[in-house]
């Protein structure tokens, strides 16, 4: 088998709901703040050996959700019909997926592994300090220990660990989210979703401002679990039995503030709308503060 190269962090099925007759879909980069336009799902979305180990069983386990995904995708847009459990399910694994296997993830595992990487070091050299009398351990032999334990352990720098990790996600969070309801939210007129790279928003009253595993929120602690699943139509999980309704506009302009916030390079929307300012002037805010 060919092993993967072009890995998405967004389902191409996913994508494509973006896509209608003639729109383009714009990649707005939150590192450069340039702009591309695309016309077909193929050229964006992804991103050079996301996961580096093993790739193969992750591409496989990728595509046990994607591709059946277009049937929960028609009776998302069957507005009058009430969502098939079996759809239902696979929208929530679509959530789960996307939440496990996401640059968010991958930036709040490494954030935990720096910082016990991090304490490590100290220990060790606390622990050095007391085992030798003063003069007798360099800086020099103490630098080189650091840069040791500081490269971690080869399943860190060769990308096992976050391989083996997204499988492990993957099943918590469908657990998790098998015990809630569907609350679907269709745009209102004039209006639509856009889309981050780390699409699964979770909050919690615990951690102010925070929108995901890389911003503080872990699932357990999640108050809100939404996700846009095109540009007319978001799902949020719920307690409550499921329901629709049309959003507020104020409820697309929050869902996309939050899409902006919680990515963490890319965010994708329609070229042609007319509101479609709001969420540039988002998008340039946001690489505004980040100094882009």
């Amino acid at each position: 088998m060919v092993k993967p190269v072009k890995q998405h962090v967004l389902s191409r099925t996913l994508l494509g709901r973006w896509f209608w007759k003639d729109q383009m879909i714009v990649c707005a980069n939150l590192s450069s703040g340039k702009t591309a336009h695309f016309k077909g799902s193929k050229a964006f979305g992804w991103e050079a050996n996301f996961i580096e180990h093993d790739p193969e069983a992750a591409e496989e386990l990728w595509k046990t959700v994607e591709n059946r995904m277009p049937d929960a995708f028609k009776s998302l847009d069957q507005c009058d019909e009430p969502i098939p459990a079996e759809e239902a399910d696979l929208i929530r694994d679509c959530m789960a997926l996307h939440w496990a296997r996401s640059r968010a993830m991958r930036t709040a595992m490494q954030r935990v592994e720096t910082r016990f990487m991090n304490q490590a070091v100290e220990e060790i050299k606390d622990s050095m300090k007391q085992l030798f009398p003063s003069g007798t351990c360099s800086d020099e032999a103490l630098g080189l220990l650091e840069r040791i334990v500081q490269e971690g352990p080869d399943e860190l720098r060769d990308g096992r660990h976050f391989s083996s990790r997204v499988p492990e996600y993957f099943d918590l969070a469908k657990a998790i989210f098998r015990h809630s309801s569907l609350h679907i939210f269709d745009a209102p007129a004039g209006w639509e979703f856009a889309l981050g790279d780390a699409p699964v928003l979770t909050t919690s009253e615990y951690i102010d401002g925070g929108l995901g595993p890389h911003q503080g929120v872990a699932l357990g602690d999640a108050e809100l679990i939404l996700m846009p699943f095109g540009p007319k139509v978001a799902v949020a999980l719920a307690a409550s039995p499921p329901a629709r309704s049309v959003a507020t506009v104020e409820q697309v302009r929050c869902i996309n503030a939050w899409q902006v916030r919680a990515a963490e390079k890319e965010v994708f929307y329609r070229k042609n709308w007319p509101a479609v300012m709001t969420v540039r002037r988002l998008i340039e805010a946001r690489t505004e503060r980040d100094g882009c």
